[in-house]
């Protein structure tokens, strides 16, 4: 009797992981898991080769209103 595999997952895999700003994010829709483990582990290789300071910026940029990074972005304008 030959060996069968494993029937596919009857749904797709999803990923939960922290954003730059702390806060916990989902992505779904990936076919199997390892198509799954290998965002994840995409994900967290990015987390651990950002420099502290870039990570920091990201945090403080993604604090502001729309307006606020406005007044900051206008006078670097020429």
């Amino acid at each position: 009797m030959a060996a069968r595999s494993a029937p596919a997952a009857p749904h797709p895999y999803s990923i939960r992981f922290r954003d730059a700003l702390g806060k916990q994010r989902e992505e779904s829709g990936y076919g199997t898991q390892d198509d799954a483990i290998e965002r994840l582990t995409q994900l967290h290789a990015e987390k651990k080769t950002t420099a502290p300071s870039v990570a920091a910026a990201r945090r403080e940029l993604g604090q502001l209103t729309v307006e606020e990074y406005a007044k900051q972005w206008r006078p670097r304008q020429r």
